[in-house]
């Protein structure tokens, strides 16, 4: 069995897809997190919209861990796909409302993703996936073991934006029309002499 495959479409939140996010130490990673709409009344356990994902972390921990009665399990084992609502309920900073009804897929990757549109053609644009907008992942599961931590991973490798979707966050695309108006007072009369 692969360990790779195509995501169901969803929210694309914190997307790191055109360059990478440089973390504390030093290291850098490509990046998305992936909300995908849970099914209502279903749990973790039994939301067919996930359920391949499920299988995808199994195979991958299995791969690593055959022992089933040795595997880790439970907190002693990190997984990419957790549950929104519990982030959107602990969230004390305003940054994981979106993702309360979905469940999230965190993917990264140390290479950066090939990221295109609806006809498979390169996005150039980097303003066309944006934290809101639809896509869909083609990644890949696979487990580690560091002295750290123990966990499976996603490893992202295609996106591709499936649509437009509600801006998340409050972060505002301007364009230089706007950035005139709101520095208009400073740039009149001022010149390189005045700094």
């Amino acid at each position: 069995m692969s360990n790779s495959m195509n995501t169901p479409e969803g929210i694309a939140s914190f997307p790191w897809v055109f360059e990478p996010k440089t973390f504390a130490d030093g290291s850098k990673k490509y990046q998305l997190t992936l909300l995908i709409k849970k099914t209502p009344g279903k749990t973790m356990d039994n939301d067919p919209v996930i359920a391949e994902i499920r299988a995808k972390i199994e195979a991958a921990a299995a791969a690593k861990w055959p022992d089933a009665k040795t595997r880790p399990r439970g907190s002693k084992l990190r997984l990419p796909l957790t549950d929104g609502d519990i982030a959107a309920e602990e969230d004390t900073k305003g940054l994981y409302g979106a993702y309360a009804g979905h469940w999230a897929l965190a993917t990264n990757e140390t290479r950066q993703p090939v990221v295109v549109d609806r006809q498979c053609k390169a996005i150039l644009d980097r303003n066309q996936v944006y934290p809101g907008c639809i896509v869909r992942l083609h990644v890949d599961f696979f487990a580690y073991d560091t002295d750290k931590a123990k966990g499976v991973s996603c490893g992202l490798k295609y996106v591709q934006k499936r649509g437009d979707g509600t801006r998340l966050g409050t972060s505002v695309v301007a364009s230089e029309e706007q950035a005139a108006s709101v520095f208009a007072e400073d740039a009149v009369g001022a010149g390189s002499d005045d700094i």
